[in-house]
């Protein structure tokens, strides 16, 4: 099965954060955040999202069929990974990481990358580890309980 990215326009902002919100469902149940997580977004926001100078977004796709989601924020010389998803039913079978680094050749000029990742998330701090990102020694504490890990790569 062959994993592609698919760069999304403006008229994708509601299939975009309908997965976004079933992929990070069952974080927002388990902290609570309302004021963070992409499940919580209220759903014009991807569109904004998807206007922004230098955002670009992409679907995820498995055999040409849309699984998840990624937004890059291109600055030239270092990108900002800004989201990654990919639907319950897919995971775990590699296609993120195959995302991630079809994404990365997508920006050759980028000499650096960057992510922000729940600390507590050990499973999303391992599959950023595994892509070759580190911890830059950047902690911010959210809320209770929850703090941003930041990455480098």
């Amino acid at each position: 099965m062959a994993v592609t990215l698919k760069k999304a326009n403006v008229d994708d902002w509601a299939r975009l954060h309908d997965m976004q919100v079933k992929c990070f469902r069952e974080m927002l149940a388990k902290y609570q955040d309302y004021d963070y997580s992409p499940a919580a977004e209220e759903p014009g926001r991807t569109k904004t999202r998807l206007l922004e100078p230098g955002s670009d977004y992409y679907f995820i796709c498995l055999d040409g069929e849309p699984i998840g989601g990624l937004r890059i924020f291109n600055y030239g010389d270092h990108c900002k990974l800004k989201r990654i998803y990919v639907l319950p039913e897919h995971q775990d079978r590699g296609y993120g990481q195959q995302a991630v680094r079809l994404a990365e050749a997508k920006y050759p000029a980028a000499r650096t990358w960057q992510v922000d990742i729940i600390l507590q998330e050990d499973r999303v701090c391992r599959f950023f580890e595994k892509l070759g990102y580190v911890r830059t020694g950047r902690v911010d504490g959210l809320k209770y309980g929850m703090d941003v890990a930041y990455y480098a790569k």
